[in-house]
């Protein structure tokens, strides 16, 4: 009786073995996962970052650019590159706020 006992166990013993192996090798795996993605997310936000601020700083440059340029436009070297005063200037009214422009022939084109 007592031989049928200690079989019993040891073959449950063998069975719970196994399930706790393999839930720790699946942990694990879980576990080296998630660091690889946790490291490449850490990687891709620094990479990120450091875009960001190139770019930051070639905006910074293309505006200081732009101020310069702005700066030296007066209405002498308008007239000298073509350009000419407004005679008669025309400005937009929210009189007529009904009458709508739209290019097609209407909803058909939609």
């Amino acid at each position: 009786m007592t031989n049928i006992v200690v079989a019993k166990f040891e073959e449950y013993d063998r069975k719970i073995f196994w399930v706790v192996a393999c839930l720790g090798a699946t942990a694990l795996f879980a576990y080296v996962y998630f660091i690889g993605i946790s490291v490449f997310a850490v990687v891709g936000r620094k990479e990120a970052e450091f875009k960001a601020g190139r770019t930051s700083a070639a905006v910074a440059e293309l505006e200081s650019a732009y101020a310069v340029l702005d700066g030296s436009i007066d209405p002498k070297m308008a007239e000298a590159s073509g350009f000419l005063p407004v005679s008669d200037p025309r400005y937009i009214s929210r009189e007529n706020a009904d009458a709508v422009v739209a290019l097609g022939n209407g909803p058909s084109d939609r």
